[in-house]
């Protein structure tokens, strides 16, 4: 069915450019490829008729994402109290505003059933997502940094309880106490009050899929390929000891874009 189908934007810009002169400054990479796994276990464990799609956090690609009908949203990357950091398609950051994402979500009707902003300070963005009619939101306080290892325990609970049927609002909370009982969440009963879901009186005892149970999960084998396959071009995330090289990785994938060969060079033991 078209509604048992979710789209995951992973958004890793390399660098933003400042005001007064346009020069790079970097910006810390994420651990999508941890994210992502947790995701495939989720659904892998769920084994229901549900279609998991993984794509670069670039705006066209959203609204690719609203035109397929897609039910379901996740988004992920770094928050910001007033936009939402998607990428230029060239390894460059992309604010999007708060009013331009409204502005592209409300061209269409209920662009989505149920959207989660995996962001901190992100409870704008998901406000946004409610006035274009998105009826479950799940994002951030806006005031809060959320903990990574507390995103990534609440994100693997609730999308377990929400693909084999349960309510928004039980995946909610199953996704909190997994939070709250997590060894290795520090202060895991203040992290569990950061999740927010949206409208707060609006009616969550709805479940988003309607799928049924399938012997292999994903049923294409193509539905979750990993990273560097021809349908998921994410940079893969550096080893741990690899620091301080957004700017140079920027440069040279911008070079790659416009140039037809490109040459790197340097002293022995440099990586």
């Amino acid at each position: 069915k078209i509604g048992n189908m979710i789209t995951v934007l992973f958004s890793a810009p390399l660098v933003w450019r400042t005001k007064e002169d346009g020069e790079c400054r970097p910006i810390d990479m994420l651990d999508f490829e941890l994210e992502r796994e947790l995701l495939w276990q989720s659904f892998n464990e769920a084994s229901m008729d549900i279609e998991l799609f993984f794509d670069n956090a670039i705006a066209d690609r959203l609204q690719a994402a609203m035109t397929k009908s897609c039910s379901c949203l996740h988004y992920s990357g770094h928050g910001h109290h007033e936009f939402l950091t998607f990428e230029d398609g060239k390894g460059g950051l992309h604010c999007l505003r708060v009013q331009d994402l409204k502005r592209l979500i409300s061209s269409e009707d209920t662009p989505f059933q149920f959207v989660f902003v995996s962001a901190c300070h992100s409870s704008l963005a998901g406000e946004t997502f409610v006035d274009a009619g998105v009826p479950h939101v799940v994002c951030c306080q806006q005031e809060s940094k959320l903990m990574d290892g507390a995103a990534l325990v609440f994100t693997k609970a609730f999308y377990l309880a929400l693909a084999i049927g349960r309510t928004v609002k039980d995946s909610f909370e199953i996704g909190r106490q997994a939070v709250a009982v997590a060894p290795s969440v520090p202060n895991s009963a203040e992290e569990m009050k950061k999740f927010v879901l949206l409208p707060k009186h609006g009616n969550h005892n709805k479940s988003i899929f309607d799928a049924e149970k399938v012997d292999t999960w994903p049923k294409n084998s193509t539905d979750s390929l990993p990273f560097g396959s021809e349908r998921n071009k994410t940079i893969p995330t550096p080893p741990q000891d690899f620091l301080g090289r957004e700017v140079d990785m920027y440069n040279v994938l911008n070079s790659i874009l416009e140039n037809r060969f490109v040459s790197i060079v340097g002293p022995t033991g440099i990586g």
